[in-house]
């Protein structure tokens, strides 16, 4: 059996981990920390496919918004929550610019949606005072960085095939062999 080595406890690594299993691949996963604290648990979790660039960017964030409402299925401690994003314009050069965003070709695939005031107060009832309108992108996700990283590590402990080693600084590569300082 093939075995891996990921430094890196973070959501990339951890990803790695996540697909190198789904591969049937053994797993052992190093980190410096016991528990998330570096960037991974800073950021906000966002799935974000509203603001991608047209094409190979917009096609990768569609695609880990796939994998995350996956995951999110398998594993529901993740924290996957698909509510979609919404962008409140408060003047008309913003609902404009609004307006020329559903009106490009991928609009549909990005889930985009203009809706007036009265749908943005269906949608969100806390927006509130005089608004021209709003974006809607219902593919815009969010996930629980703190909850995640645990979670799937879990996840992926109890199917057999993966460890995670925390408190370990990598010092280097010897061949084939990942040096730690222990």
């Amino acid at each position: 059996m093939t075995t891996v080595a990921i430094v890196g406890g973070g959501v990339v690594g951890t990803m790695h981990a996540w697909m190198a299993r789904r591969r049937g691949v053994d797993v052992v996963q190093l980190d410096r920390d016991a528990e998330p604290r570096q960037a991974s648990v800073r950021n906000f979790g966002l799935v974000w496919v509203s603001g991608r660039a047209r094409g190979a960017e917009l096609a990768l964030a569609l695609r880990s918004r796939e994998l995350w409402e996956a995951i999110g299925a398998e594993v529901p401690g993740v924290g996957f929550r698909p509510n979609g994003s919404l962008t409140v314009a408060l003047h008309p050069a913003e609902l404009a610019v609004m307006e020329e965003m559903v009106a490009q070709a991928d609009a549909a695939a990005r889930g985009m949606k203009l809706l007036d005031p009265v749908e943005v107060g269906a949608v969100n009832p806390a927006v509130r005072g005089e608004i021209e309108g709003a974006l809607f992108c219902e593919r815009d996700a969010v996930l629980e960085p703190r909850l995640a990283l645990p979670a799937i590590r879990a996840h992926l402990h109890a199917r057999g095939g993966y460890r995670f080693l925390p408190n370990r600084n990598v010092l280097g590569i010897d061949g084939t062999e990942v040096v730690d300082h222990t």
